[in-house]
């Protein structure tokens, strides 16, 4: 549904040519849960993290490999 969705939404962007080429390199991994995703984050050490969930200050200990953390 999150890959569909994208593509819906990207048609009416004015970039979209953009879009379409990332996407092509992207992936969506999808976790089992809350704990799983952190797990496959701190192997990935993304550049960027956004916690952008419930009591994200409370998830910040599970955070051990990121470049910068925004969190809210």
């Amino acid at each position: 549904n999150v890959s569909a969705e994208i593509k819906r939404q990207s048609r009416y962007l004015s970039r979209n040519e953009i879009i379409d080429k990332s996407l092509q390199k992207s992936s969506i991994i999808i976790a089992g849960s809350l704990e799983e995703a952190f797990i496959i984050s701190n192997r990935y050490a993304p550049e960027h993290l956004i916690l952008h969930l419930a009591n994200a200050k409370d998830k910040l200990n599970l955070v051990q490999n990121a470049g910068s953390v925004f969190v809210g």
